[in-house]
């Protein structure tokens, strides 16, 4: 087995920056507790909409375009649903409803994968 150690690693030029291609990584991710953000990874903010259970997550870093792939799960609560109802490269809102579609606040996480702007 080799190991590959290295302050600074940079393009044939030798100045320029690497890019890096094919990662499959997240590209952000969140965890509310009761609409508010409680940890994430290129997330800015969190917007409580007004209507129980219906939040907007802001990325630090936009996506691409609005073909990201959005999981969302509730965590406390299996009577509970939690449905994606806008994306944008700059945002998403997670809205979390009932088996009866009445909206409702419940813990949940995000993860979005996709390319970066």
């Amino acid at each position: 087995m080799s190991t590959l150690k290295a302050d600074t690693i940079v393009a044939s030029d030798g100045t320029s920056p690497v890019t890096l291609t094919k990662q499959h990584a997240a590209k952000a991710w969140s965890r509310l507790t009761d609409d508010a953000d409680t940890n994430s990874f290129n997330v800015s903010g969190t917007t409580d909409n007004g209507t129980a259970g219906n939040t907007t997550i802001t990325f630090t870093n936009n996506m691409a375009n609005v073909n990201y792939a959005l999981a969302t799960c509730i965590l406390e609560d299996f009577n509970m649903v939690c449905i994606s109802t806008a994306q944008t490269t700059s945002n998403y809102t997670v809205q979390v409803e009932n088996t009866s579609n009445s909206v409702g606040d419940a813990n949940s996480s995000s993860i979005v994968m996709g390319d970066l702007a």
